[in-house]
This record gives structure tokens, sequence and C-alpha cells, in this order.
């Protein structure tokens, strides 16, 4: 059975993360890309509690999306994996777990909202450039409050790995890279 290719849009966010986490741009992402840098940068912008939540959930990442048993990832694989947003009806609810295990790792005073300082800061451990974090954050920022709450974060997770079509999650990452 031939299968439809992955939509555009959804490739070229998939592309994007894929860039934003290729630190030595070889065309191949490690667990030290993914997991490792961020996670040590982490202890500087978030401190230790929060670079302990964050490290918990990249390394799940990896294990369920990513990697898995392996130490690297070609963009090709991670497009298969991610791939079971399209036939893997459970998808949807484990991505949603793992956006919700994000925010926890965001939102820096536990108070269910997250501030631009703080998605700026986490943004930073990823290596986004902090100029480029506000456009992020104002997408994400569905009712324009000033500050983005459990529900809108989740929202755009889940529009990032699995909405096929433009959407604020689009910027979930920082600006589209490829």
């Amino acid at each position: 059975m031939v299968s439809a290719p992955p939509p555009y849009y959804w490739l070229r966010k998939l592309r994007s993360f894929f860039v934003l986490h290729d630190r030595d741009l070889d065309g191949v992402i490690s667990r030290e890309d993914v997991v490792d840098y961020p996670v040590n940068r982490a202890k500087t912008f978030l401190g230790e509690t929060k670079a302990k939540d964050l490290e918990i959930l990249l390394s799940r990442g990896w294990a369920d999306f990513l990697g898995g048993d392996n130490q690297t990832a070609t963009f090709d694989a991670i497009i298969g994996n991610f791939a079971r947003t399209f036939t893997d009806p459970n998808f949807s609810e484990v991505n949603t777990k793992m956006a919700e295990l994000m925010f926890t790792a965001v939102d820096i005073n536990n108070d269910n909202m997250v501030t631009l300082e703080e998605y700026t800061r986490v943004l930073e451990c990823f290596g986004v450039h902090p100029l480029s974090v506000q456009p992020s954050f104002e997408a994400l920022d569905a009712n324009k409050d000033g500050l983005i709450s459990k529900e809108e974060f989740i929202d755009a997770a889940v529009q990032y790995f699995q909405c096929t079509c433009e959407s604020p999650g689009a910027l979930f990452w920082g600006p589209l890279r490829a």
C-alpha cells in the first residue's frame, strides 16, 4: 500500500525542530544534542530542580519520539517516528502528556502561567536567540493577556507536532528555521 507524502507545512516544522537540535550541523541529532545540551544550559537558566524536570522530559522524548534506544537519529527517522500523528490513535494523548511535562519545566515559579521571561529562559536552553522569543510568545498567548496559560501552552505544543497547516503553535520552538 502506498501512503501519501507528509504535508509540507508539517514537514517544515519538524525540519525546523531538527535544525534547532543539530548542534554540529552534521545532519544527525544525538541524545547529547537533544538532552544533555539543553539540560546543562537549564542548570544556569532555570536552576537545578527545573533542569531535572527538563531532563526527565527530554529523555522520555528522546526514547518515545526521536532516537529510541539509539544514540543518534536522522531527519528521516524522526519523520517516521512523528508520522504516527496520522496513524496512531493514541499519539495525540501521548503528545499532550509530553506537553504537560514540558509546561512543568517551563513554569519556573510554579504559578500555572508562563511569563515572557520564563519562556525566554527556557528557549535559551535550546539555543533560541532571546530576540526570537517575543513573537513566539505572542503567538502562543491566544487570549493576549501577556501570559501563556497551561491550556495555551499545551494547545501550541500539540499544534506544533500534529497540525498540518499554519497555526500559532508553529512558533512553539521559536521561528521556523528551515
